[in-house]
């Protein structure tokens, strides 16, 4: 707000950003035993609004990180309701990782923040990401904008949102993605899993724009190169990361304002795209941004 610059220790919100870590420290717990993606979420917690409806049984967590919950995005001031029968369309949905985030915490007795811290936080030295804000966060705290100078009211406080509203830096979602992609060479089986993206029929007919979800990632597989990338858009956030496997190349913009996605594209030109070899990846990525 006072135009002073950012530096490595300033914190953003990273918006949607928050769905690839929580998906990661899904994965970390059921590769070591402690959590079943194909369990109904229903064995831990259901959501009173759907309670009386019988698709709740069917809702798990490897829908929720595909988007295949077919609840909607977020609920709003509205009772929550299904929009379609769950595994049947890909329908972006906040809502289902909240749902898992909540069986998760019910069954395991221990809050999102604390899985992560050593599923993820912890194993990528990830020193300055949390789901929660402290009031030390203010002195950090890049703040959100909308247009010249007006600042965005979002929620502070402690409360834990599995797919938003994440505090981090650059240099820690850089340490997350190089994690990442380290991560992928040691374990094959596990990302063929998370790179398998939704197949066509899944898309909805109305939406045939829409990318493809493996597991808690957007997959393209454009100009014979792969990316796993997800953006983050709020009222005043606007974050993009993209992992390159093939290339062990990695970017993360993280910007606080609405305007944000003309820088974001332009860094991935000077970056990951400097040479014009990616530029159908570009358009697919930035031509319409509906993530």
């Amino acid at each position: 707000a006072d135009g002073d610059p950012a530096s490595e220790a300033t914190r953003f919100r990273v918006a949607s950003i928050s769905k690839p870590i929580s998906t990661m420290t899904v994965l970390g717990l059921s590769e070591k035993g402690q959590w079943d993606l194909d369990a109904p979420l229903a064995d831990f917690w259901v959501d009173p609004d759907i309670q009386e409806d019988e698709r709740a049984r069917q809702i798990t967590s490897r829908m929720a990180l595909r988007h295949l919950t077919g609840l909607p995005n977020w609920r709003g001031g509205s009772q929550l309701s299904f929009l379609y029968d769950p595994g049947t369309i890909q329908s972006y949905s906040g809502e289902g990782f909240e749902y898992m985030r909540r069986a998760l915490e019910r069954s395991s007795g221990e809050d999102l923040e604390t899985h992560a811290t050593r599923e993820v936080f912890g194993p990528a030295s990830m020193q300055d990401t949390s789901y929660r804000w402290s009031d030390e966060e203010a002195d950090v705290f890049a703040g959100e904008f909308f247009g010249t100078g007006t600042p965005v009211a979002h929620y502070r406080g402690n409360r834990i949102n599995a797919a938003a509203n994440l505090l981090s830096t650059p240099t820690d979602l850089a340490r997350f993605a190089l994690w990442v992609l380290e991560q992928r060479k040691v374990k094959p089986e596990l990302f063929a899993a998370i790179e398998r993206s939704n197949s066509a029929d899944l898309i909805d007919p109305e939406k045939p724009e829409m990318a493809r979800h493996g597991l808690g990632w957007i997959i393209h597989d454009t100009d014979g190169v792969r990316a796993l990338e997800h953006s983050g858009g709020q009222r005043g956030i606007r974050t993009h990361l993209i992992l390159l496997p093939e290339r062990d190349e990695a970017l993360v913009v993280l910007t606080n304002g609405s305007a944000g996605w003309s820088l974001i594209r332009a860094a991935f030109n000077a970056t990951l795209n400097r040479d014009g070899s990616l530029n159908a990846l570009e358009d697919a990525l930035y031509g319409t941004i509906a993530h």
